[in-house]
């Protein structure tokens, strides 16, 4: 994160939040915001109760891809654990943390000098004697994105109304809209268990998926337990299951492609 500190030089707010894209969480961070200058706090950091998820207990030793978990005394952080291998539930890092902004250009300009590049392992796990760091307990959904296989898994959750509902419902997420047309089921059309988004134009079978804008399935095509993004065309009678396909792909007529539940194949876009 050093190629930010230009931008956090230019910036005038007194606190920073840092946050890792790989989750999805309906997150309210005026509120951790608020328990942090509450507090008084040097760093806040957000964190779950819940067991290590599988896809990070089978990381091999030698990863670069680093998850954290916390021992506290009282509601301060007294110990942060890389890679931790213990079973039940663990205070698991978010990797979501509220910083004042001079700090932390002070962190990340001084572990650069030094070579380090892990903020929670190079910097905060080395200042906990130093720093008040505290933690906030995230209570809501969340939905982790550490493989190929949790980004599938994580989607097909959403199928399930009461985790939507969990995801979107706390507070509305602003994004982009296609605004197409809504999506036209043709005759002889079979659906079952399915999220379409608009503008797809479904004329085969459907079953346990998920559909981007523009998606087109040909007649007698069979989808199941599939990811489909934007404007991807499955060509009548193409058999297609366990497949997550990008962007504009195209699967051609009578073709047929299968993964399974923890080996999804992945079409990239185009």
């Amino acid at each position: 994160i050093y190629g930010i500190v230009p931008y956090l030089k230019e910036r005038r707010e007194k606190y920073a939040v840092v946050a890792d894209v790989n989750l999805a969480v309906n997150f309210d961070f005026r509120d951790f915001l608020k328990k942090h200058i509450e507090s008084g706090a040097d760093v806040t950091v957000a964190y779950t109760k819940e067991e290590i998820p599988r896809d990070m207990l089978e990381l091999p030793a030698d990863t670069k891809n680093l998850y954290y978990t916390l021992d506290f005394q009282g509601n301060r952080v007294t110990k942060i654990v890389v890679n931790s291998k213990k079973k039940g539930i663990q205070n698991l890092a978010m990797n979501i943390y509220v910083v004042e902004r001079e700090r932390l250009i002070q962190q990340i300009s001084e572990a650069h000098l030094q070579g380090l590049i892990y903020y929670e392992r190079d910097i905060l796990a080395k200042q906990l004697e130093q720093l008040d760091v505290r933690g906030y307990c995230f209570e809501g959904y969340v939905a982790r994105i550490s493989s190929l296989r949790s980004y599938f898994e994580e989607n097909m959750k959403l199928l399930d109304a009461e985790n939507e509902e969990a995801l979107f419902g706390p507070n509305p997420i602003y994004t982009n809209s296609c605004d197409q047309d809504p999506t036209r089921y043709l005759s002889g059309a079979k659906v079952k268990n399915v999220m379409a988004a608009d503008g797809c134009m479904i004329d085969g079978e459907v079953e346990n998926s998920i559909l981007s804008c523009g998606v087109k399935i040909g007649k007698g095509a069979r989808v199941k337990n599939c990811i489909l993004m934007n404007d991807t065309v499955i060509e009548a009678g193409a058999v297609i299951e366990y497949v997550i396909a990008d962007k504009k792909v195209v699967i051609h007529a009578d073709k047929e492609l299968k993964g399974t539940d923890t080996f999804p194949v992945y079409v990239e876009k185009g």
